[in-house]
């Protein structure tokens, strides 16, 4: 049961690992181009250099980790969860 809602959330979650690499280059290229304040002259355009070839391997360990935490979260005893609307 573990197995098929990890299996699950691994299906339902990777499409949207493409629009989150796509969303991080479209936000530093907007940072890059209406930035005013650099510390040193190019600034901008390293940071937006570290933000395309860095953020895939982020955004895949954040992946790695939250299907790694899932089965802790999912074996929680519910009295450690908050019940709003009781």
């Amino acid at each position: 049961m573990m197995l098929m809602y990890c299996v699950l959330a691994m299906l339902l979650s990777a499409p949207v690992l493409p629009l989150l690499y796509f969303k991080s280059v479209v936000n530093a290229i907007y940072i890059a181009m209406n930035n005013k304040r650099e510390n040193f002259k190019g600034e901008n355009i390293v940071k937006l250099i570290i933000t395309i070839t860095f953020n895939p391997l982020l955004v895949i360990v954040s992946y790695l980790i939250d299907l790694i935490s899932l089965p802790s979260l999912l074996l929680k005893d519910e009295r450690g969860f908050e019940f709003k609307y009781q």
